[in-house]
């Protein structure tokens, strides 16, 4: 799917890609982050079907990390941080993940033994300018029967599942919510499912396959229905799903 994404971000270089909290990046600036998280996961030694931890709030950060994963040939395990901390060490240990992408704010599990690369802040391996480095995308030798995602079910008759996804599976999807949406690259959609919930991927992948803007909703506004609806009639969002 990453392929997809990376014909897009070629073709739709200075349009932009995702917008949150009036900050944006366009195709070529995500797609630039994104892959210079890939060298660095990559420079770390992971492979295809290899799990890769990433536990974010709402951010542009967020998106540079799922997509920088991808890029590295590995699968990425989406993890909410307003989890139990009981829950987020589970997924960790369940997941086999041996490489966390988070942010500076938040708390990693004690018990998590791998190791923790930060999206954001001064420290963070997106703080530096991008130059042409950034803009060549990486090659693995991931195929569409690789690993995507691995994405966890709530776990109310027991211990959360950890379902996996392929790439292929999440290819279709992207085309198919093209054709059923009649969705265009000046269609502006919504981020607004928790992270760790399986519409988030629904959110994101079909938008960045076809050129259009995601808007990256803020957690102020998520639950305040006139707030939200104010900001999606302001910024013209066209698509999303809601509870």
């Amino acid at each position: 799917v990453h392929r997809l994404f990376e014909e897009t971000a070629a073709r739709y270089a200075n349009r932009p890609a995702a917008a949150y909290n009036g900050a944006k990046w366009t195709y070529g600036e995500l797609n630039a982050r994104a892959n210079r998280i890939a060298r660095i996961l990559m420079d770390c030694g992971v492979t295809a079907d290899e799990r890769v931890g990433i536990l974010t709030k709402p951010s542009l950060e967020m998106a540079a990390g799922v997509l920088g994963v991808l890029k590295s040939g590995a699968a990425f395990v989406p993890i909410d941080p307003d989890y139990p901390e009981e829950r987020i060490s589970y997924i960790l240990q369940d997941s086999g993940a041996k490489l966390l992408l988070t942010q500076e704010a938040l708390d990693v599990p004690e018990s998590y033994n791998g190791e923790t690369i930060l999206l954001d802040g001064s420290r963070s391996i997106l703080s530096l300018p991008l130059d042409e480095n950034d803009e060549a995308n990486p090659q693995t030798e991931t195929t569409a029967d690789h690993l995507a995602y691995m994405i966890y079910t709530s776990g109310t008759t027991g211990q959360p599942k950890g379902v996996m996804v392929e790439h292929h599976a999440l290819v279709n999807l992207c085309f198919w919510h093209h054709d059923a949406f009649a969705m265009t690259a000046d269609d502006k959609s919504a981020k607004y499912a928790g992270f760790g919930f399986d519409a988030s991927i629904w959110e994101m992948f079909p938008t960045w396959t076809i050129g259009a803007e995601l808007h990256v909703i803020d957690e102020a506004i998520r639950l305040d229905i006139t707030r939200l609806n104010h900001y999606f009639e302001e910024h013209g969002v066209t698509i999303t799903f809601l509870p």
